[in-house]
C-alpha cells in the first residue's frame, strides 16, 4: 500500500512544524510545571530545616596581639672586664640555681689573690681552733681569727661568682648572648635562665575598650592548635605613653606553651559571657531596619521580630522574640512570610 505524508495542519496561518509555535508549547509547559511546584509548596508545605533552640554559652571576645615571657626569669650579667673561657650548656637545657653556666679564666689576678687570701685564713683558723680547743689562746683572739676567715671566704665568693658565673635560679636556659673567646665588660648580658611552668602574655588595650578588661577574665590562645586558656593577672590603671594603649598581662599555666616564650601570639580576652539563645546571622532575615527570624509552630511558618543583644563573629545573642524550645528555620528563611504552610526537611 502506497504511503502518504501527514498532511500539515494550518492554524491561523502557522503550521504545526513552526518554531514559533515550538515555542509556545514549551513555554506552556513549563508555565504548567511551574504551576505544579506552587501548588506542591502550597499543598505540602516549602521546604526547610530547623533546628530546636535551647540555651547555650554565649561569650564574647576581644583579640590582640601579644608579645610572651617567662613569668619568672632572670639573667645573669658580666662583672668584669674578661674573655669568656668555657659555656656549659645550650639554648633549651634545664638548670639548677648556683650551676655554672659561663666561665671566665681562673688565672684573672683578683682571682688569685682571693685565692691564696682563703686558704691562709683557712689554715689559720684550723691552727687558732686546735690551739683554742686545748686552752691555748683566748677566745678574744680566736674570734679574730674567726673574723679574718669570714672575710676572705666572702671575699672568695665574690671573685668566684665573677669568674664562674652561675645560673640565678632554676629553670631552662632560653638565652645565650655570648660565644667562646668573646670579649666582655662589664653589664655584657651572658645568658637568660627562665622558669617555663608559666607563661605571661602582654598586650596593649586602647582607651575605648579598656573598661570592658577585668583581672580574673579568661584569656585563650588559639595558636596551639588545642585552645590554651589563662588568665588575666594584671590590668593597667594608666595608659603608657609611649604605646597610647593600655598595658594588660594575662597568664598562661601550661607546659604545653611553655616554649613559646619570648614569641608572640593573638590572645582573646572574654569581655561577656551568659547562658542565652543565640541565633546565626544567615538565621535571619533584615527588613527595615529590623530584624526577624521564622520558627515553625504546627506545620506553619510563624514570623517573630527580634531583640538583638550583643554579636559575637556572626552570631547574636537574642533577648526577645525566641524562647527554648522553639524550631528555628535554619535554611530557607528567605523565602518565607508569615503563616505559609511549611514542610520540615531536616533538623540541624
Amino acid at each position: 500500500m502506497r504511503r502518504f505524508p501527514p498532511p500539515i495542519i494550518f492554524l491561523a496561518g502557522l503550521s504545526l512544524a513552526s518554531p514559533f509555535l515550538f515555542s509556545a508549547c514549551v513555554a506552556a509547559k513549563t508555565e504548567t510545571a511551574q504551576k505544579s511546584m506552587e501548588q506542591i509548596h502550597a499543598e505540602e508545605g516549602m521546604p526547610v530545616k530547623v533546628r530546636r533552640l535551647a540555651l547555650e554559652p554565649f561569650s564574647v571576645y576581644l583579640q590582640y596581639p601579644a608579645t610572651l615571657n617567662a613569668r619568672s626569669e632572670a639573667t645573669a650579667s658580666a662583672s668584669l672586664p674578661e674573655v669568656v673561657r668555657e659555656i656549659h650548656g645550650a639554648v633549651g637545657d634545664l638548670v639548677r640555681r648556683h650551676e655554672v653556666i659561663v666561665q671566665f679564666s681562673q688565672d684573672n689576678a683578683n682571682y688569685q689573690q682571693a685565692t691564696v687570701a682563703l686558704e691562709s685564713a683557712k689554715a689559720a683558723y684550723e691552727r687558732f681552733k686546735t690551739m683554742f680547743d686545748n686552752s691555748a689562746v683566748s677566745p678574744q683572739d680566736f674570734d679574730a681569727v674567726k673574723v679574718q676567715y669570714a672575710q676572705a671566704q666572702a671575699g672568695f665568693k665574690t671573685i668566684d661568682d665573677m669568674i664562674n658565673v652561675k645560673a640565678p635560679i632554676d629553670g631552662y636556659l632560653t638565652q645565650l648572648d655570648v660565644q667562646v673567646s668573646d670579649n666582655v665588660n662589664p653589664g655584657t648580658p651572658l645568658f637568660t635562665v627562665s622558669k617555663l611552668d608559666a607563661i605571661e602574655a602582654k598586650l596593649w588595650v586602647g582607651a575605648n575598650e579598656i573598661r570592658q578588661i577585668k583581672t580574673g577574665q579568661t584569656a585563650v590562645v588559639h595558636d596551639m592548635g588545642t585552645p590554651l586558656r589563662g588568665t588575666v593577672t594584671q590590668v593597667a590603671l594608666v595608659m603608657d605613653a609611649r604605646q597610647m594603649a593600655f598595658p594588660v598581662t594575662a597568664t598562661f599555666a601550661d607546659p604545653r606553651f611553655a616554649l613559646a616564650g619570648g614569641g608572640s601570639a593573638d590572645i582573646s580576652v572574654e569581655v561577656y559571657r551568659s547562658e542565652a539563645i543565640v541565633a546565626h546571622l544567615n538565621e535571619l532575615v533584615q527588613e527595615g531596619g529590623k530584624y526577624y527570624a521564622f520558627v515553625v509552630e504546627n506545620g506553619v511558618a510563624r514570623r517573630r521580630e527580634l531583640s538583638l543583644g550583643r554579636r559575637s563573629d556572626l552570631s547574636y545573642e537574642i533577648l526577645g522574640g525566641l524562647r527554648s524550645g522553639d524550631e528555628l528555620v535554619t535554611q530557607g528563611a528567605q523565602g518565607l512570610s508569615d503563616g505559609m504552610k511549611v514542610q520540615i526537611a531536616g533538623r540541624e
